[in-house]
């Protein structure tokens, strides 16, 4: 896959060079200036020899999960509908407004994407991103959203769609009584979160197992708000996860230094993207 191509909902049908066909309006990514296209499933395999171009090639689409969701639930309920009413299913499907919990997974990936696009522009070239990645092969029990390698390390960053909702870190306890923190958004005690960041950092570890430098990588995870309402001024922390905003993350990668250099980066994100395929 070129530098120049991006993932885009195709306008006209097209054809991969594994011979996959690509109708319109399925997504795959487009170079427009040699015209080529790739589908999704040759996205994630290794090309050539590494480098600069395998890198992208590997690095996956924002969301692609989620929107999988969508499409599947989509198409399901036309089928329902068309069944029931063959006359008047197309009406009906115009008329009639999609469930919230299907429109959910749809917001869901465009929150991802929206926050992928603003953490990869401001973090600089240094940093390599892997987009909607599996726990391992064959793993259905989760996902990542997204994994920054960076000269820092690995930064696994999970991407919390709740607009405008309030973010806080609340502390209780202290001399006489256990010091406990919990995290609430909104309102709504939302700790549990700790439980998958912790599963996903598990699982980057594993990946980097049988790595010469596993000991040298050191492994993070945070969260990602997208239009949350977070402190201004204060930078918030919850279970040794770092709380921040898509542009503020971004800078803040583009900003940090550690014992990874280019190409220690380079073999880091290899072993991932190979370790960890596309959701």
């Amino acid at each position: 896959m070129d530098a120049g191509a991006r993932i885009i909902r195709l306008r006209y049908p097209g054809k991969c060079s594994c011979g996959q066909v690509v109708f319109k309006g399925q997504r795959a990514a487009y170079n427009t200036e040699t015209r080529k296209i790739i589908c999704l499933q040759c996205i994630g395999k290794p090309i050539g020899a590494g480098g600069e171009q395998g890198l992208i090639a590997n690095s996956g689409e924002a969301g692609a999960s989620l929107n999988r969701t969508y499409e599947r639930r989509v198409a399901r309920r036309e089928q329902r509908v068309r069944k029931r009413f063959p006359r008047i299913g197309g009406f009906l499907l115009t008329v009639t407004p999609e469930l919230t919990s299907t429109t959910a997974f749809k917001k869901g990936a465009e929150g991802e994407a929206r926050a992928a696009r603003r953490i990869m522009d401001r973090s600089g070239p240094e940093v390599k991103f892997l987009l909607n990645r599996k726990l391992g092969r064959g793993r259905r029990d989760g996902d990542i959203d997204m994994i920054a390698i960076s000269p820092a390390g690995v930064l696994i960053i999970d991407v919390k769609n709740y607009k405008n909702a309030k973010v806080e870190v609340r502390r209780s306890g202290g001399v006489l009584r256990p010091r406990v923190e919990k995290l609430f958004v909104g309102g709504r005690d939302k700790s549990r979160w700790m439980a998958g960041l912790k599963k996903q950092k598990d699982a980057v570890h594993a990946a980097l197992d049988h790595s010469l430098e596993s000991n040298a990588v050191p492994v993070r995870v945070a969260l990602c708000f997208v239009d949350g309402d977070l402190p201004m001024f204060t930078r918030l922390e919850f279970g040794g996860a770092l709380i921040y905003g898509p542009k503020d993350l971004g800078r803040k990668l583009k900003s940090t230094r550690g014992p990874l250099d280019s190409q220690a980066i380079s073999r880091t994100f290899e072993r991932l993207s190979t370790a960890l395929p596309p959701a």
